[in-house]
């Protein structure tokens, strides 16, 4: 898997806001992407509840309850209900709040 990117602060805290308030959210997210000879993510054995597609497929997108955000071998995560982990660096967008239009730290 890549290096992680820390992400805005103003995102994160947005998606603890989501998390503490149990909203149902819509999220926008890039793949994982997987070393076609090992069948892993990037230099890391998948967990088994991680989206992992392949390299180059189109951005998705899921909806769900945000059960918690954090960090796992130094990167940030967060749980959906239905049991979905995704990489912080990798949501596009919750709801209509852009990664990329947060403020920095």
């Amino acid at each position: 898997m890549s290096t992680y990117t820390p992400i805005p602060c103003e995102f994160h805290d947005r998606l603890l806001h989501f998390a503490t308030r149990r909203e149902h959210v819509t999220i926008t997210f890039r793949p994982v992407e997987i070393d076609a000879e090992t069948h892993s993510a990037a230099g890391e054995g998948k967990p088994s509840d991680e989206t992992v597609l392949s390299k180059g497929q189109a951005e998705q997108t899921t909806e769900g309850i945000i059960l918690d955000v954090f960090t796992r071998s130094g990167a940030e995560y967060l749980l959906l209900h239905h049991g979905l982990q995704l990489r912080l660096d990798q949501v596009i967008r919750v709801q209509d709040f852009w990664l990329q239009s947060a403020a920095a730290c």
